[in-house]
């Protein structure tokens, strides 16, 4: 059973994303992955760890530990793509861009139509192929603000 205020964390966490935010995102989401670590559940939510690394990449704190958290995540739920999708993109951030790839390629191949994995996909291909640093800014907020429209449902 979901723990209520782990899950309100990660929605304001989901909410200081979309504000662009990451590191109100990142207190949000530590705080959410910490309160159902103390509840010790079954089956922990990878989610709130994979967020937590991806923003900390994206706050460029500490991208050895966003690794870290994001690769636990993924282990913890190898076929979730969505995790595969943040893993890829803090390898992205970390100038990782074939690990990146590697990590996209899994998720594409569990979820082929999934189209922010394909566009992640594409800015590493691109970044791989030129040799540059990473494109600008991304687009990933679409999909975090379709998550706040649906709710529960994208806990």
């Amino acid at each position: 059973m979901p723990i209520l205020s782990a899950q309100n964390s990660y929605k304001r966490g989901l909410a200081a994303l979309v504000d662009d935010n990451p590191e109100e995102a990142t207190v949000h989401f530590r705080r959410a992955f910490e309160t159902e670590r103390r509840r010790r559940p079954e089956r922990p939510t990878m989610r709130y760890l994979s967020y937590y690394g991806f923003c900390l990449a994206r706050s460029r704190r500490d991208l050895g530990s966003a690794i870290d958290a994001c690769r636990r995540a993924v282990e913890g739920e190898p076929r979730d793509p969505d995790l595969l999708l943040n893993l890829g993109r803090v390898y992205s951030l970390a100038g990782k861009y074939r690990l990146a790839r590697e990590t996209l390629d899994r998720g594409l191949r569990i979820s082929p139509e999934n189209l922010a994995l394909q566009r992640e996909r594409s800015l590493v291909e691109r970044c791989i192929v030129s040799g540059s640093l990473r494109p600008g800014p991304r687009r990933w907020t679409r999909r975090v603000r379709a998550a706040l429209r649906i709710g529960a449902a994208a806990c």
